[in-house]
């Protein structure tokens, strides 16, 4: 759909959607639950997007293009099993393993998901050479910067969705904040997205992304500092300034990121590439979640705020290692037509 020198202005414009879409989620939950809609309550969260998504189908069928591979592409179900067996594997244990009190079975499904990984790694490979038709092409994983790349989408949305749930959970469950009040001190990390995303799209490249999850890190360090001083005492103006913050950092970072994690992945392969950049960011977004919620219940006998505290320092984390691996990317976004095809 995209020419090559127009990938980089593309994905910017798909990671600027995905920052609008992480904001609206919560702020449109908060006032569906706030104001009861037709009185279904928390239920109205989920039954929300049965409308968005007809919507959604509708526009995709009038708007967007058709395309039409010259070749017919074969569906990889083994690959598809096998990624859906791995990714289960480790995240059941994850989310249900402290409450059920840590089976032995469930250790042995883990260790089964990650011997799993080279098993799928081979069955790739071989149905690359077999007919082209391999779920994830091999050669993407050529490339260090693009699986520096996954690395960093990965990190990246592991801190980001998990945040914005605990710091959720913190201010209603923890302080008795009522959902509203919650959705509306979320509005100032639209604000900081909105005020760097521009110049991040107009000098894309690995050191934003790198200065991106830095100061993300910085924003979670803000927020700690205000949970572990001020206790119950935690007021909008304090959140307010942590959001802020973190949404700096989000703009500089996320909008480009998959521009930047694809910037040596030669043309033919960007389709492909740009789908496994999007599966990173799913299960950084799932996988981050299970481990924070691990951690917070298995830490919340020291008291709410010391749990909440506990965890943001793993979400700190997150964007530290993310910005440690900046490096590792591609100079620059996305390399010129005869440069990015061999």
């Amino acid at each position: 759909m995209f020419e090559p020198h127009e990938r980089a202005r593309a994905f910017a414009a798909l990671g600027a959607v995905l920052s609008a879409g992480s904001v609206s989620g919560p702020l449109l939950g908060g006032l569906l639950t706030e104001y009861n809609l037709a009185g279904l309550g928390w239920r109205a969260i989920f039954l929300i997007n049965v409308p968005v998504g007809v919507v959604t189908f509708w526009l995709a069928r009038r708007v967007v293009p058709g395309t039409r591979s010259p070749h017919r592409p074969r569906l990889d179900l083994v690959g598809a099993l096998l990624v859906g067996l791995i990714a289960s594997g480790v995240m059941y244990p994850l989310v249900q393993g402290r409450e059920d009190g840590w089976p032995g079975w469930m250790f042995a499904v883990m260790a089964g998901a990650v011997l799993a990984v080279p098993g799928f790694a081979a069955h790739q490979r071989w149905r690359h050479r077999l007919d082209g038709s391999a779920l994830v092409p091999p050669a993407l994983f050529a490339h260090r910067s693009f699986v520096a790349g996954l690395v960093v989408a990965l990190l990246v949305f592991s801190g980001v969705t998990s945040f914005f749930l605990m710091l959720t959970y913190h201010l209603q469950s923890g302080l008795g904040w009522p959902p509203l009040h919650v959705a509306l001190v979320t509005l100032a990390w639209p604000v900081g997205i909105i005020a760097t995303t521009r110049f991040a799209l107009r000098r894309t490249g690995r050191g934003l992304v790198g200065a991106g999850a830095a100061v993300m890190a910085a924003g979670v360090l803000l927020m700690i500092i205000s949970v572990t001083v001020l206790g119950a005492e935690l007021s909008w103006p304090h959140v307010v300034a942590a959001e802020l913050v973190i949404g700096l950092g989000m703009g500089l970072c996320v909008p480009i990121l998959a521009a930047v994690a694809l910037g040596e992945v030669p043309t033919g392969d960007a389709g492909a590439g740009s789908g496994v950049v999007n599966t990173a960011i799913q299960l950084g977004t799932a996988l981050g979640i299970a481990v924070v919620g691990m951690i917070f219940f298995s830490s919340a006998g020291g008291g709410f705020g010391a749990a909440t505290a506990t965890t943001l320092w793993c979400n700190a984390a997150f964007f530290c290692a993310a910005a440690l691996a900046t490096p590792l990317l591609p100079g620059r976004g996305v390399r010129e037509p005869d440069q990015a095809v061999r």
